[in-house]
């Protein structure tokens, strides 16, 4: 997706979105958005070999068409055919364009946030090592992971002298969760609401 690894299936974004979340309805239109790409006649030659190729390599293969590189490729392969063909006798082209962009950025910053609160799991989970809080490196951050997330199975505790981090991480995880989970809202609503109803 972006230059950090990513998951590329919709069973990692499953994983990733939580348990019980049903990605089918995502994977079902990014299929259709790849069918439509590859019944959409397009007049530029130089063009149309490398939206069907990415369309097809979305339809065979779910690791690419959970990028969200793919389509902000194939936004650009669209908006190259629109600066050839200018002007255009219709505008669903722009839609087109417009639609697999909007994807991708919504992918990409799923993926991002995700990694952003991974990143601050491991800040604690090494702080927790570094203090000898936990035994290993992979208790470290399965607690840490669990008390981000607040989760809170309660398997591993802190020792005594530490045990008011335990909270204060919690604290954090839920309050960064919310800003994320606020960001992303607001980023898929700004995409997706019209310029005549944000005016």
């Amino acid at each position: 997706m972006t230059a950090v690894p990513v998951p590329a299936h919709p069973a990692a974004l499953a994983r990733l979105l939580g348990p019980g979340r049903d990605t089918g309805s995502l994977d079902l239109v990014l299929n259709l958005t790849a069918i439509i790409l590859l019944l959409r006649p397009f007049d530029v030659w130089w063009v149309s070999p490398f939206v069907l190729l990415g369309a097809g390599l979305c339809l065979l293969f779910p690791a690419v068409r959970g990028h969200a590189v793919t389509w902000w490729v194939l936004a650009g392969l669209i908006a190259l055919r629109i600066v050839a063909v200018w002007p255009l006798s219709d505008n669903h082209i722009y839609l087109l364009a417009y639609w697999c962009l909007a994807v991708g950025l919504a992918l990409g910053w799923l993926v991002s946030l995700v990694l952003i609160h991974v990143v601050e799991i491991s800040v604690w989970a090494v702080f927790y090592r570094w203090q000898h809080c936990l035994g290993d490196a992979e208790s470290a951050f399965y607690f840490s992971g669990v008390t981000y997330t607040t989760l809170g199975y309660g398997d591993l505790v802190l020792p005594l002298e530490w045990r008011l981090l335990a909270p204060l991480e919690g604290l954090t995880g839920i309050l960064m969760c919310g800003l994320s989970a606020g960001l992303f809202f607001a980023t898929v609503s700004a995409i997706y609401t019209p310029r005549e109803q944000r005016a």
